[in-house]
């Protein structure tokens, strides 16, 4: 059952009424609000409602209120609320599965409160809190999910500012969400410039410690997932940037070193790698989009961008990375990644793929840790080896499908429910070690192509396209219905624009758009009509 408001004092008391939401428990309490589960009596179903209740500044006041703690206190409470409702009109906009949808938000009772959808599952951190680390085969896809939603935030403008355990979601079918962005804390901190305890100590970077809010980015929010996964793969948080910037900007090391040095076993040296990227201290050394540090899980020496000297997100409005106002469509060109289908294609091969160098340290780390890691792939190749993975995997097996039988409704804190978490991905006992690479390529190609997609890079830029990722998908499994059915929605999505510019008269653009369409797969039905249209369009002008 969900947790009861006896561990929270702050809370409203089960079965009180604001508008027509009745609360019927406290899922969780954060320095910024409490988030409850409520009943919609309208609409007769379960909904999780967040009051903003700045536990810094604010309490509960006669009737439920919501009150500053003094008066001077009354302008950052204001400012706080604002940003808040704004939050909450984000959230609405960003349709998306790996984050979470907000259906409403009102005030009431001197604060606000935003209205969500109630989905049952469990956080990550509480998961990792009883299971500690994940497999590198659980927290793959987990972070794919996060990714995935991640992209479709920042092609939008924005950035979540808070990617940290408690905010990553674990739904009952097995995927993860997006939890609470940071947009209003991160307003607040630098309106105020005081409130640095309100940033998530080992999970933000060391930018987001300044109080002008410059120089965030998409690289931030990478920053805040590669913590998240340092914490899976080691079973504990990772060191704070701000303790890791006096040994680092004295030039005497960090005092956190690189997953791909420690010798860590049960995770390959790529996906470490990928991992020690997201962690780099300076935002420069960091992947510039998800998408290029994406790529990283499966190369080695991977493909990313230097984001530029000034940053896009030094920005009046820390609302917005790209000065991005609500109600405009600009967005900033740094994300690199188009944000819908209803864009121009012209600019659809604007994509930045400049290899970054690694320096000469770095160089000598990765070659050793990758010689550590091809010894102990030799070493375990034979029946033994084999053998002793086998009774190893049935051995943590347990524990770990144990920790996803149970789970906490929405919440950083609280009490169980019954559900499988991510249980429904748990994979089954592959008959080989190829197979279980095979499967889980495919299906992160798949997820590639998805989101290549919805950010419009159908065909182009090469080697990073959906057109490619189905095709490979296809090499792997020739009869891939998943693979087949993107690439026909590929050609249609061509075919509609073809026709739309033909009605404009723009018949250059439709041509071009025709031959895309040819190019993704000449044996499509529906190309000889198109083709025979279009003529007939030219032919009546």
């Amino acid at each position: 059952m969900p947790t009861t408001t006896t561990q929270y004092t702050q809370s409203l008391p089960i079965g009180c009424r604001v508008l027509w939401y009745e609360v019927r428990a406290v899922l969780g309490q954060g320095g910024f609000g409490i988030t409850y589960l409520m009943h919609d009596t309208n609409l007769d179903q379960a909904v999780a409602i967040k009051e903003y209740l700045p536990s810094l500044f604010a309490t509960r006041g006669a009737e439920h209120s919501i009150v500053p703690t003094s008066t001077g206190q009354q302008a950052d409470f204001d400012w706080g609320l604002t940003r808040f409702v704004e939050e909450g009109r984000l959230l609405a906009r960003l349709d998306h599965p790996a984050v979470v949808r907000a259906h409403s938000v009102f005030e009431a009772n001197g604060t606000a409160y935003l209205v969500m959808r109630y989905e049952e599952g469990e956080t990550l951190d509480a998961l990792l809190k009883r299971a500690r680390i994940m497999p590198e085969s659980l927290l793959a896809p987990l972070l794919m999910d996060v990714m995935d939603g991640l992209e479709h935030i920042h092609a939008n403008g924005y950035i979540h500012r808070d990617v940290k355990p408690s905010n990553i979601y674990l739904r009952r079918d097995g995927h993860a969400m997006l939890l609470d962005f940071g947009a209003a804390r991160q307003a607040l901190q630098s309106h105020t410039r005081t409130f640095t305890s309100l940033v998530s100590p080992g999970y933000a970077p060391f930018e987001q410690y300044r109080t002008d809010g410059t120089g965030l980015g998409p690289w931030t929010d990478i920053y805040g997932l590669g913590a998240t996964a340092y914490r899976a793969i080691t079973g504990r948080a990772p060191i704070p940037s701000v303790d890791r910037s006096h040994r680092i900007l004295d030039g005497t090391g960090d005092l956190m070193p690189r997953l791909t040095a420690a010798g860590i076993g049960h995770y390959s040296f790529q996906f470490l790698a990928a991992v020690d990227r997201a962690l780099a201290f300076r935002e420069l050394e960091r992947p510039v989009t998800v998408t290029a540090w994406r790529a990283m899980f499966e190369d080695p020496e991977p493909v990313t961008a230097q984001p530029p000297a000034t940053p896009a997100s030094a920005t009046k409005d820390p609302a917005s990375f790209a000065n991005r106002q609500p109600g405009t469509s600009s967005a900033s060109a740094t994300v690199g990644a188009r944000s819908g289908v209803d864009h121009a294609p012209r600019n659809e091969e604007h994509v930045v793929t400049a290899r970054e160098p690694l320096t000469a340290r770095t160089a000598v780390e990765s070659g050793m840790a990758l010689f550590r890691h091809k010894l102990r792939i030799q070493l375990g190749v034979g029946a033994t080896a084999l053998c002793a993975a086998f009774i190893a995997f049935l051995i943590y097996q347990p524990p770990v499908a144990t920790a996803l039988s149970n789970n906490n409704p929405l919440a950083d804190h609280g009490g169980k429910s019954p559900l499988s978490a991510v249980g429904a991905r748990l994979p089954a006992l592959p008959a080989t070690e190829n197979t279980v690479n095979t499967q889980f390529q495919i299906a992160t190609l798949l997820r590639r192509a998805a989101a290549d997609r919805a950010a419009f890079r159908l065909t182009t830029p090469p080697g990073n396209n959906a057109l490619e990722k189905y095709r490979a998908v296809l090499r792997f499994d020739p009869r891939n219905g998943d693979a087949k059915t993107g690439i026909d929605q590929i050609v249609g999505r061509y075919l509609d624009l073809a026709a739309a510019a033909a009605t404009r008269r723009e018949f250059a653009a439709a041509n071009d758009f025709l031959r895309r369409a040819n190019d993704a797969n000449p044996s499509d039905r529906r190309l000889r009509e198109a083709f025979v249209a279009l003529a007939r369009s030219q032919a009546s002008s």
